[in-house]
């Protein structure tokens, strides 16, 4: 076996697959090349080939040439199996015989997004990495691109692919939603998800676009989502802030309907570090400030939903008192701020207006508004779960 076999390409075992997570589409595709690839010379038979995958966690095999390294082809598992199923494939012959030649290939070097792109309008699973000489140095399949493959991006996939009509699209981008609730429930971080939703959406509009361009007669120019504007921008938010901003997780704020000039300067606080943030400016970093400003007046002209939550009656009713506090910006019920940057607090998830009174509290977290840090330093223990209590309570 060991005949037959090359040497793996130098430093193709790499890191976490979570590189790619961190980086995002502009980071090379060589930092996703993470696993050890199986590579085999043309002469390998079919039976060897199959050894070897029999060994790994791979699904697919590289031939190469052995002295040059160039890539000759690629197989995977489930074509080796319909040639020997239904095809009578010999295991003894070369897997030459049936490989894909001329596999897909990018130079290593290359952003993530130039692979998404090619193996969308490819419709194939693998791409081939190599140097600027044109040796192989790593495979990536599609799943590397949109995270981690635990999350079950590869069975999302298959199913974007194999959709056939906009119904169908409809149950799979619901799929997607539904899993990434899943994900972020389990503990999965939040840029990280945001990376595997995005990439996972940017296949969805681009399956799309290819089910409508014959029935509306679409140019024939390349196509990226992104054009469709703030609403497409706004997908990545909704991933955690909920659909149309209308938040379903305790810890995450809803941001629809919230005085745009409001969004836009905490965005902007973020993305210069002037606000505190875990996430949102690291994410924010890489939003221009044409983009940030359409993000605002997208989620700005949303109706505010007040969040349908389970609150202790006694500490809504104390909360009442302690709003005296705050009622001078933000009105009696937290509904009536006093200016266009000043938040609607009624309706708030009770948890996540109790971490942010927190932060205002913690001299060490960096936060604008001193105004805030003052009133809420005056703020008796048990009025930190009161007012909130009572501010989630308000409707109106």
């Amino acid at each position: 076996m060991s005949e037959s076999t090359l040497q793996e390409p130098p430093g193709a075992s790499g890191q976490a697959m979570g590189l790619g997570l961190e980086a995002g589409d502009q980071a090379p595709l060589r930092a996703l090349a993470s696993r050890s690839p199986l590579v085999m010379p043309p002469s390998a038979t079919l039976r060897e080939v199959l050894y070897a995958i029999s060994q790994g966690r791979e699904d697919a095999v590289v031939v190469a040439d052995e002295a040059s390294r160039l890539p000759l082809g690629l197989v995977t598992l489930r074509e080796l199996l319909h040639v020997i199923t239904f095809e009578g494939g010999d295991l003894d012959a070369p897997v030459a015989a049936y490989m894909t030649g001329a596999p897909l290939t990018v130079v290593a070097d290359s952003p993530t997004h130039r692979a998404k792109v090619l193996m969308a309008k490819k419709g194939v699973g693998h791409i081939l990495l190599v140097e600027p000489d044109g040796r192989f140095c790593g495979l990536i399949h599609q799943a590397d691109l949109l995270g981690l493959r635990a999350g079950g991006a590869e069975v999302l996939i298959a199913a974007i692919a194999a959709a056939r009509d906009l119904k169908a699209m409809v149950l799979v981008a619901d799929k997607v939603r539904r899993r990434g609730a899943d994900l972020f429930n389990a503990g999965m971080g939040v840029e990280a998800i945001c990376q595997w939703m995005s990439g996972l959406n940017d296949l969805i509009g681009m399956r799309v676009i290819e089910l409508i361009e014959d029935e509306f007669d679409l140019p024939a120019v390349p196509w990226c989502w992104l054009l469709f504007g703030s609403e497409g921008l706004a997908e990545t938010c909704n991933n955690c802030h909920g659909v149309d901003g209308v938040s379903a997780g305790q810890s995450m704020p809803s941001i629809a309907g919230q005085p745009e000039n409001y969004l836009k300067m905490v965005m902007t606080e973020w993305k210069s570090g002037e606000r505190f943030s875990t996430t949102m400016g690291r994410l924010l970093k890489g939003y221009s400030d044409e983009e940030i400003a359409g993000l605002a007046k997208y989620y700005a002209a949303k109706p505010w939903v007040p969040v349908a939550q389970e609150l202790n009656a006694k500490q809504v009713k104390n909360g009442g008192f302690a709003m005296e506090r705050c009622s001078k910006c933000h009105g009696d019920t937290g509904s009536e701020p006093d200016d266009d940057e000043t938040p609607y607090l009624h309706g708030q998830w009770a948890k996540f207006l109790a971490l942010e009174m927190a932060k205002y509290r913690d001299p060490a977290v960096n936060l604008p508004h001193e105004k805030m840090r003052k009133n809420n330093t005056k703020l008796e223990e048990d009025e930190f779960t009161d007012l909130p209590a009572f501010l989630a309570a308000q409707k109106k």
